[in-house]
């Protein structure tokens, strides 16, 4: 951080780590040490399968999780978005336009963005005509403000 000349992050988001990392309580330890410090306001992970995303939901201190789509309509299913809402666990929405495939892709968005559970969208993609296709049907659509929209 010193080099990039912050003294504190965001967030740290730990990228789809294994099961075993969850478990381990050096980890959250290790990143609760960081917030406590004063290093990072939140911390996370980036979830693939419904069995990290049940031990992310249970590591103590963990604030944001990053899930696909189909496990977040998973969490609501089985009423583990409760609990996060419940925890403070903030949730943010990835592959929102791929795992809704009978869905346009600004639609996919909409639903996703509409959900009071979903703090953020990520629409992913990785072409910036598709992004900027995006982002002007979704300032046309109010989907968001036009001073969000301009920055793009």
């Amino acid at each position: 951080m010193r080099r990039l000349k912050f003294d504190y992050v965001d967030a740290v988001l730990l990228h789809s780590p294994p099961l075993e990392v969850y478990a381990d309580p050096g980890v959250a330890e290790a990143l609760s040490a960081l917030k406590a410090s004063g290093k990072t306001r939140h911390f996370g992970a980036s979830c693939d399968h419904w069995p990290e995303v049940e031990a992310a939901v249970a590591m103590p201190g963990l604030t944001q999780l990053q899930l696909p789509w189909d496990l977040v309509v998973r969490a609501t299913e089985t009423g583990l978005d409760r609990v996060m809402a419940e925890k403070g666990i903030a949730v943010f929405a990835r592959e929102v336009i791929r795992l809704q495939p009978d869905l346009a892709p600004l639609d996919a968005v909409a639903r996703a963005a509409k959900r009071g559970d979903i703090a953020c969208v990520i629409a992913g993609t990785s072409k910036p005509a598709h992004l900027r296709e995006l982002a002007g049907s979704a300032a046309s659509r109010r989907l968001w403000s036009q001073t969000s929209f301009s920055r793009l």
